[in-house]
């Protein structure tokens, strides 16, 4: 093989060569834009579906029901009353309508009615969410949801001062002076009332501290007997009212499952020519159950 043959094959492949690795250069290059394309699209979907999803949790936030308890200054106050109240409901055949509440979410309620256009509860704080179904008498329905949130309480703390001045400790002299406030020591009331060491009340007389000291704890055991008894009566005053509350609440329950049962017979003859007389006994049984609702 001549020696500019070989050189000719030599330039050749040194010529593929570096085309080769141009082309895989720029594959790679082409590789990568692609890689931070989708990567930046990525990002961009990621954010739009961050977006999307503070625009709904702000659209259904707003059109929460929020309720706002007023402060009562009873602390022992857990339960808040609330009114569910179906409006501006209507049949565009002015057929009859009929109700359902429908408790979704929370801590369970126990509703005056389930049925009625107006229902009454009491809840604790906390987040809600509520149906209201109405049904015409060919059974089509139509179901409304709305999110309720009560908050604790509003309280706010207390807030005080205080003063800084030279002064003794007020003494009581019960069998001296009538209740004489020394509001600024022993020797100043000697002084105001002319009395000696040695003076009937003189306030040095050792017996006549002990006199005092064994008042002041008299007066201090006094005020805590006190106490101890306000805070029994206290207790047994909520103790009561518990029992009342949980008295009350089972008896609504009663009452709500006993009407719940009712309306649930009269939904079963409804519509039957056959069993109108049973239905006339169902209506007549709801009207005389619903009498004795607890109060």
């Amino acid at each position: 093989m001549k020696l500019d043959d070989l050189i000719s094959i030599l330039v050749f492949l040194l010529f593929c060569g570096v085309t080769y690795i141009g082309i895989q250069n720029h594959q790679e290059k082409v590789n990568d834009q692609i890689q931070m394309n989708q990567e930046q699209r990525d990002i961009e979907d990621s954010e739009a579906q961050e977006r999307k999803q503070e625009i709904e949790d702000a659209y259904f936030e707003a059109l929460k029901y929020k309720d706002n308890v007023a402060h009562d200054s009873d602390p022992e106050t857990k339960t808040y009353p609330m009114k569910l109240e179906a409006i501006d409901a209507f049949d565009a055949e002015n057929d009859s309508i009929e109700y359902l509440w429908t408790q979704l979410k929370g801590e369970n309620v126990a509703f005056s009615s389930t049925s009625e256009k107006i229902t009454y509860f009491l809840a604790h704080a906390g987040d809600y969410e509520f149906q209201l179904t109405v049904k015409d008498i060919y059974g089509d329905t139509t179901n409304t949801t709305k999110v309720m949130e009560i908050k604790e309480e509003p309280n706010t703390a207390p807030v005080a001062t205080f003063s800084i001045s030279n002064e003794a400790e007020p003494i009581y002299y019960e069998n001296g002076p009538t209740w004489q406030n020394v509001t600024d020591s022993v020797k100043a009331f000697q002084t105001r009332n002319k009395l000696t060491i040695d003076g009937l009340w003189g306030p040095a007389s050792n017996k006549q501290f002990l006199k005092l000291a064994k008042d002041k704890k008299d007066r201090r055991d006094k005020v805590k007997a006190d106490k101890k008894a306000k805070a029994n009566k206290d207790k047994a005053k909520k103790d009561k009212a518990d029992k009342d509350k949980a008295d009350k609440a089972k008896a609504m329950k009663i009452y709500n499952d006993k009407l719940a049962k009712i309306e649930s017979d009269l939904q079963n003859v409804s519509g039957f020519f056959w069993a109108a007389g049973k239905r006339t006994t169902l209506e007549a049984e709801k009207a005389a159950h619903i009498k004795t609702k607890p109060k």
